[in-house]
């Protein structure tokens, strides 16, 4: 993503899907931020090769509640990273705080 579009999301609440791999498994993180540019700067000063995959305007409830959500797909003892699955790519963007 470059800095155009980071300027698109300037000073909202956002909620950014990732992509990274680890330990030979690729691995998301769904997140929070209202400073989403710092944020991707600091996971690829540790992980050049992270991908930011999508972003959607959100609260820190929604995502909670995606966590749970998505739970069964749970990377072990890291509550924000799941294990790679489409369900969670295709479903990222239409959750919403009523589901």
């Amino acid at each position: 993503m470059n800095l155009i579009a980071f300027k698109n999301y300037e000073g909202k609440e956002l909620i950014y899907l990732v992509k990274v791999e680890y330990k030979g498994k690729t691995l998301l993180k769904i997140g929070f931020s209202k400073g989403l540019e710092g944020r991707m700067d600091i996971y690829e000063l540790h992980n050049p090769e992270i991908q930011l995959l999508k972003v959607r305007e959100g609260s820190r409830s929604l995502e909670g509640l995606m966590h749970e959500y998505f739970s069964e797909f749970s990377y072990p003892k890291r509550k924000e990273w799941f294990y790679y699955n489409d369900q969670i790519v295709s479903e990222f963007d239409t959750l919403d705080e009523n589901q």
